[in-house]
């Protein structure tokens, strides 16, 4: 990867032989050992994580990842010229195939998956959802189906555009934003640049 012996030294001098104390109301506790993990707090413990994983983008391809330290959320796009009904089967049969691999990479390389916060969130221009939501489980575990959730500060919802509407016209309203009027296009195309870029 191209890293030098000397920061090699320097990072192994700054995860090896570390120690910490709780404190809780007042109370510390006695100095312990720390093994695992960078430390908290740290910039460079993100920097090291995704370097750690510098592979997991190549390995998870049938989805579009996005990393933020230890964080993942990844996008799977559906078939859009195949029936409702065969997208939703598709993406179902998909949806698992990205968690085996999820699970599988987690394994090789040690590095457990929080299965409590794992969510999915279906979003589409159709007017229903599939009835029932595809069924998906990693190790087990059923992945449960949300309409918003929180990523790196913001919520992300099913109707990705209302949000963001929503949230434009509440800085609006409290004065936080120097605009007069607040308009919006008859119909959101948020990839139209990308369309126009790719028919020129």
């Amino acid at each position: 990867m191209g890293i030098s012996k000397a920061d090699i030294k320097w990072i192994g001098v700054w995860l090896y032989n570390r120690r910490a104390v709780v404190e809780i109301a007042g109370k510390r506790s006695r100095w312990f050992p720390i093994k695992r993990g960078g430390p908290q707090g740290s910039c460079f413990t993100p920097i090291l994580f995704i370097t750690y994983h510098f592979d997991m983008e190549k390995f998870l391809c049938i989805a579009m990842p996005f990393f933020f330290a230890d964080d993942l959320a990844a996008v799977i796009a559906a078939i859009t010229d195949i029936r409702f009904t065969e997208q939703c089967i598709d993406l179902e049969r998909r949806l698992n195939h990205f968690f085996a691999l999820l699970e599988f990479y987690a394994i090789l390389s040690v590095q457990p998956i929080n299965y409590i916060k794992t969510q999915a969130m279906f979003s589409a221009r159709a007017v229903s959802y599939p009835n029932p939501m595809p069924r998906i489980s990693c190790r087990g575990y059923a992945i449960e189906w949300v309409k918003t959730y929180k990523y790196l500060g913001y919520w992300v919802t099913t109707k990705i555009e209302q949000c963001w509407l929503n949230n434009i016209r509440a800085q609006w309203q409290q004065g936080n934003l120097p605009i007069k009027c607040l308009r919006r296009p008859k119909r959101f195309v948020p990839h139209i640049d990308v369309l126009t870029r790719s028919i020129q």
